[in-house]
């Protein structure tokens, strides 16, 4: 995953957490599972589940782990102002948090790898054959 996400020079949301001091753990979750628990700092991904996103089109799985990552880093950076946007809730979004993780990040690397961006927190997890693939 990480390597697509390299290729296409959208990586720097991971590699900011690996130059941090803090740890983030790395889990492969259940089917359709992608989602980061900000309690143990874990982002919790099934690299086989892509989404398909308002247009019909496909997100890849490595394009959920950014997602995700981009809360760890929101989490790290700013505690207090993650938990508060994840209590701001957002009519499109859920909630604040969603909302500056797709508008700042997912779809900013989405548009750069040529995948579909979201206009809101929706979306069908579809399986894939591989974290990079969107069939």
């Amino acid at each position: 995953m990480r390597f697509y996400l390299e290729l296409g020079g959208v990586a720097a949301t991971l590699q900011t957490i690996d130059n941090r001091a803090e740890t983030i753990y790395l889990q492969q979750g259940a089917a359709d599972v992608m989602e980061y628990r900000g309690e143990s700092k874990t982002i919790v991904i099934d690299s086989s589940s892509a989404l398909r996103v308002g247009d019909g089109m496909v997100q890849t799985p490595a394009l959920g782990l950014l997602h995700e990552a981009g809360h760890a880093l929101h989490d790290l950076e700013d505690h207090k102002q993650f938990l508060l946007n994840i209590r701001t809730p957002d009519t499109a979004f859920d909630n604040k948090e969603e909302r500056n993780v797709i508008e700042n990040i997912e779809n900013p690397a989405a548009r750069t790898l040529k995948e579909p961006t979201r206009a809101d927190h929706s979306g069908t997890p579809v399986q894939v054959v591989c974290p990079s693939c969107i069939q």
